[in-house]
């Protein structure tokens, strides 16, 4: 196979982005950074990779990150766009209130976790001029690293995946791999599905799947005990500080990731055209869900057991950009 030969034909604003990681100083504030990478993959066909990276202005901080790569093969009779999320955060932002639950009546008794009980990662092409030809992870997964991998051959042929070692040395019957990308992230005590796959919308769910508490157990937002309730976060069920019910939760340090921390998602869509279509319409919106886990003594006070309730879908924040797959220019345009 010919050599690979890589520049850089433009850089916008003030750096260019590794594909693997992005990090930003002013978490708080608006951003946004554009580069464009040119690849030759041989026999007059090129890749046009453009990196875009946007904050919204919330306490919540998401990162939106988006690379996208345009292949352009004077052998293929479509025109194909390749977007990858890798780079991008939703910020976990978990929080701890002690205002009283079921009017109970002694001063910190109660105490409410509110933490992130599901992501969503959504595309939707607003018009006819394109279409959704792959995408991955697909169906349900619930390993704790997810790969997703795409590759491509002269000729038209693409693929995306979901694979433990991405797309390297993977041929099909028109030939070698000529170019590729992967994207991985983790998701300890989640599970993603994809529950919504057309032509013009795409959304993975990326939800809360149970947490193993101090190796007691399993135990998932449904979870329910007769004297105990939901014991999903519960310390301990006889903690001897009635009046200090956050101390009886389960530090932040020892929940999982995508509870305490964030998540990164790592998917892939491939986007197809016609050879001479110019524009195309595509939404991204990242959307977080919180559950507030309550605890509280149990009915009679004094007899040291604690009683645990998740309330689902307490709280939503989406995060939603317009952008324009700008075919002609080989990259991805902002929609002001």
């Amino acid at each position: 196979m010919k050599r690979s030969k890589t520049y850089l034909k433009c850089l916008a604003l003030s750096a260019v982005f590794a594909s693997s990681a992005v990090t930003l100083s002013t978490p708080a504030a608006y951003a946004q950074t554009t580069s464009q990478v040119v690849t030759d993959i041989g026999q007059n066909a090129k890749t046009h990779t453009s990196y875009n990276t946007f904050n919204n202005d919330q306490a919540d901080n998401m990162t939106m990150s988006l690379k996208v790569t345009f292949i352009d093969d004077p052998n293929a009779d479509k025109q194909i766009a390749v977007i990858n999320t890798t780079g991008s955060f939703l910020k976990a932002n978990p929080t701890i209130s002690d205002a009283p639950i079921d009017n109970y009546p002694i001063p910190g008794a109660s105490a409410t976790l509110r933490y992130p009980s599901q992501y969503d990662v959504a595309f939707n092409l607003q018009d006819n001029s394109a279409r959704f030809f792959n995408v991955a992870p697909t169906n349900a997964v619930e390993e704790t690293t997810v790969t997703s991998s795409v590759s491509y051959q002269l000729g038209g042929s693409v693929k995306a995946s979901v694979t433990p070692n991405g797309p390297s040395g993977e041929a099909g019957a028109t030939g070698q791999v000529t170019w590729s990308d992967s994207v991985s992230y983790k998701q300890t005590s989640y599970k993603t599905n994809l529950i919504d796959q057309t032509n013009k919308n795409v959304k993975w769910n990326v939800f809360f799947n149970g947490y193993n508490n101090q190796n007691w157990g399993i135990y998932t937002r449904d979870s329910y005990h007769s004297l105990y309730g939901n014991q999903l976060f519960m310390y301990s069920r006889t903690y001897l500080y009635e009046s200090d019910a956050k101390g009886n939760l389960i530090p932040m340090d020892q929940l999982p990731a995508l509870t305490n921390s964030g998540f990164s998602p790592g998917m892939i869509a491939v986007v197809i055209s016609e050879k001479n279509t110019d524009q195309s319409n595509l939404q991204v919106a990242y959307t977080k869900h919180a559950d507030d886990y309550q605890l509280r003594p149990g009915f009679t006070f004094g007899t040291a057991n604690w009683v645990g309730n998740n309330v689902k879908d307490v709280d939503q924040k989406t995060f939603n950009k317009s952008f324009t797959l700008d075919w002609k220019n080989k990259k991805l345009v902002e929609k002001k």
